[in-house]
């Protein structure tokens, strides 16, 4: 302080933006100076790796990224964020530091179990700003299963009372629709009726009427 100055280290300011104040005062006086700087939240833009589409239970093939700069765009470096997903979003691994350039990549992102859409919600560190990631989980390979009209007893040359029936899923449970469905006589002289008419289809099973 040979010079009639003196220097305080780094001032860190608050995580609630809005205004911040230093005083400077000589012991022993009524003296002070007053310094004041201004808190604002950081900006958190999406990069890459919004809105895409991978089959449920598996991991997305493009990673997710997002940029951190300041108020003025500038690149924020060492900057913390952390991820979480919402409901069955599946999993995400992991918290993630921006580089130099304000960048940071997440972790791998699991998609959940049901088909439909996921959310990751991304935070700042230390701040309520936030942003999300969203995909679309769509069922895996299909299967097929009986519904109904398994293992009915009739007289012959009959129509026995329930409909065959048989609904298509995947491994997980996840309903798919769209699917050609043909129904075959493998045993017996049974003939099969027309089947339901495609209202009847969609995401409810399908089958064919009567049959003798």
């Amino acid at each position: 302080m040979s010079n009639g100055t003196a220097t305080l280290g780094a001032w860190t300011l608050g995580a609630v933006p809005g205004t911040n104040t230093v005083v400077a005062y000589i012991s022993g006086t009524a003296t002070d100076a007053t310094f004041t700087a201004t808190g604002q939240l950081p900006l958190l833009t999406i990069g890459s790796g919004q809105g895409q589409t991978a089959v449920v239970n598996t991991n997305l093939s493009n990673p997710l990224t997002v940029q951190i700069t300041d108020q003025n765009g500038i690149p924020v470096n060492g900057q913390s964020i952390t991820y979480a997903v919402i409901g069955d979003g599946g999993s995400i691994a992991g918290s993630s530091i921006t580089s130099v350039n304000g960048t940071a990549t997440l972790g791998a992102w699991t998609l959940g179990t049901t088909a439909g859409t996921n959310t990751v919600v991304v935070y700042v560190g230390g701040t309520s700003v936030s942003a999300s990631f969203t995909a679309t989980g769509v069922p895996g390979a299909p299967l097929i299963q009986v519904a109904t009209g398994q293992d009915q007893t009739s007289t012959v040359n009959t129509i026995p009372t329930v409909p065959l029936s048989v609904t298509i899923v995947d491994s997980l449970g996840n309903l798919i629709s769209g699917q050609t469905v043909t129904f075959a006589v493998t045993g017996g002289e049974a003939q099969l009726w027309a089947p339901r008419p495609p209202a009847w289809m969609g995401s409810h099973p399908l089958g064919f009427g009567p049959w003798v």
